[in-house]
């Protein structure tokens, strides 16, 4: 944790949140509105009937989201420059709050909508006054026959008020009551183990007996709470299938499908297509066992880097020129746009005490995206920085392009923006450097995004797709069938180059994702849809160069993509990026990429 107070921060290098609330005073005019327009939206209740009524109901929660989100974002991202500021953790509670008497004060809305007779909402889709609000209009449509009566609606509602509660207490339990002990230190000391420093050392440790002893600790720690933590998660999962089976949902799995539209095929073309391609991975860890020079691998050694002693050490403005450069693939005004959030401070660079951790973007709709980085001259931060700028860069035309009640776009893509940058900067340091090393850390970095954000996501949805299996056809979801289901899952994805320890089959019992069901195979289309769009960008590049086209289309249609923002449902926004992963071929493609990752690498080492 860094010593740096936030107020000794260069002000170049802290981003300009001003850009929001020039003062307090605009901030506190606002959340005083903000708070005016919420309380006033359920005055809409059972008028949503006729064509006025709507609109003037549309247009009020336009109102109300944007001076939400203003109000809402700006005092959690001061939190988050210091979280021992009082005013701001005040600020931040009072809008959270906020937030939640919106969902309070529009709970009527989406009952209201379905119950709607289909030729008024057909009528209403037709109209073009009611163009900015279509897509809810669709899912309107979409889900009457999942919507219920006004009285069934209440109820289930009610219950929404306490079944998180599996996902809290295991939140708790993990977060704060989980004790890993102390274990031994790079340096040799001992230390109090937690998640931070679990991952740092199995990320960063040379000394494979103190990775060795972290794992078993950590692990061990949930296996002395294995049946607690079984028993909240049959829990969540029995709850999933009440829900599912209370919306007239045939499976968990339609259930939580249906919020983006995403068809089934998807899901069932990703497990298909890994499962096909899971011998690559295969490939990839016996070649890191080789690399590496061990006779038996364990689960301890898969993360520490198979390379040593090549990093790209660089200070920030260098790393950031580097990826401004990486993206010139992308056109001028894409790579203007990047340097301009630099020098318009868009960007909170380096960590100062109290700062939150990690990276993220962030920023209400009508001012320019924040980035929030804690950059240290690594290589995994320069890929963050692209990382993050990728986001941006969705964030900004999305939102520049579409209305307020489309300019927000689905988990399904969100991360497809993102990764698309880290495909291109990964392909321009490979095409740049003569340096051996160097060129086998990035394929195997590539190659380990494909096993850290496909293979292993797409075992967990696997494992998930199983458990509930068990729920919906009212089998016991005891611990030893779901470590069960988990250890089938990892000797099939990990094949026999990972040895098999006494914690093999308990991984499941520490993943937080699994209590929102159905999540996790999102990071897996994600980086399947960014591989295939970087990879025809790229090769179309390389043909204009040579003569053997005029334009760049899969830029053209990549660069639509980034303005459509919510506007469609998202598998139908990524068939306008050149994806459709309804088709089997899509993942096809993707998986070639990764091929020739894996083929080059071999031929290095």
């Amino acid at each position: 944790m860094s010593e740096i107070l936030r107020q000794d921060v260069d002000v170049r290098h802290k981003w300009a949140l001003e850009d929001i609330f020039k003062n307090d005073e605009l901030f506190d005019k606002e959340l005083k509105e903000a708070e005016e327009v919420t309380k006033k939206l359920v005055s809409f209740k059972g008028k949503l009937k006729n064509k006025k009524s709507l609109l003037e109901f549309f247009k009020s929660i336009d109102r109300a989201m944007h001076l939400l989100y203003r109000v809402y974002m700006y005092s959690n991202m001061r939190l988050h420059e210091d979280a021992s500021n009082a005013k701001y953790q005040e600020l931040s509670m009072r809008t959270n709050s906020l937030m939640s008497i919106y969902e309070e004060m529009t709970s009527f809305v989406s009952p209201e909508l379905a119950a709607l007779d289909e030729k008024i909402l057909e009528g209403f889709l037709k109209d073009k006054d009611f163009s900015p609000y279509d897509m809810m209009l669709k899912d309107a449509k979409r889900n009457k026959k999942h919507t219920l009566s006004d009285s069934e609606e209440a109820l289930l509602s009610s219950v929404s008020s306490f079944s998180n509660g599996f996902q809290d207490a295991f939140e708790m339990l993990n977060n704060l009551e989980i004790d890993f002990g102390e274990t031994t230190w790079i340096d040799g000391t001992k230390k109090k183990l937690t998640h931070g420093s679990y991952a740092y050392l199995l990320s960063n440790c040379k000394d494979r007996e103190i990775r060795k002893e972290a794992r078993e600790k950590y692990m061990a720690a949930y296996k002395k709470v294995l049946n607690t933590i079984s028993t909240m998660y049959a829990g969540n999962v029995k709850k999933n299938w009440f829900l599912a089976k209370a919306r007239n949902h045939a499976t968990c799995l339609d259930s939580a499908l249906n919020d983006s539209n995403v068809p089934k095929a998807v899901y069932d073309n990703l497990i298909e297509s890994v499962d096909e391609n899971v011998s690559l991975m295969h490939r990839f860890l016996h070649l890191r066992k080789k690399v590496m020079g061990l006779s038996k691998m364990f689960a301890y050694d898969t993360i520490v880097p198979m390379f040593e002693g090549v990093e790209l050490k660089m200070p920030f403005d260098e790393a950031y020129e580097l990826v401004a450069k990486s993206l010139e693939v992308m056109g001028k005004e894409y790579v203007d746009l990047i340097k301009k959030a630099k020098e318009d401070r868009w960007i909170d660079i380096y960590e100062n005490k109290g700062k939150r951790s990690g990276a993220y973007q962030w920023g209400p709709y009508g001012t320019h995206p924040y980035v929030l980085l804690n950059y240290k001259e690594t290589t995994r931060d320069i890929f963050t920085i692209t990382h993050e700028m990728g986001h941006a860069m969705h964030s900004y035309y999305s939102k520049k392009t579409q209305p307020i009640s489309k300019g927000f776009y689905k988990i399904f893509v969100a991360e497809v923006a993102s990764t698309v940058n880290e495909v291109i900067l990964i392909r321009h340091l490979l095409k740049t450097t003569n340096n051996e090393a160097l060129k086998k850390y990035l394929l195997s970095y590539f190659i380990g995004m494909f096993k850290n954000t496909c293979f292993t996501q797409t075992m967990f949805a696997s494992f998930e797709k199983e458990a509930h299996a068990l729920a919906e056809k009212n089998e016991p979801l005891s611990e030893k069938a779901l470590s069960g289901i988990y250890e089938k899952l990892s000797k099939k994805y990990d094949g026999d180059a990972i040895e098999d320890d006494e914690f093999t089959s308990l991984g499941w019992a520490r993943i937080p994702h699994f209590y929102s069901a159905f999540y996790v195979y999102q990071y897996a289309t994600g980086i399947l849809s960014a591989v295939l769009i970087a990879d025809n960008i790229l090769k179309q590049d390389e043909e204009m160069k040579n003569g053997k086209r005029k334009t760049n289309d899969a830029l053209t249609m990549y660069e639509k993509f980034l303005k459509t923002g919510g506007s469609d449902y998202p598998v139908d926004l990524l068939k306008q990026a050149g994806v459709d992963l309804t088709k089997k071929e899509s993942f096809d493609s993707a998986f070639k990429v990764l091929k020739g990752a894996m083929e080059e690498l071999e031929k290095l080492c």
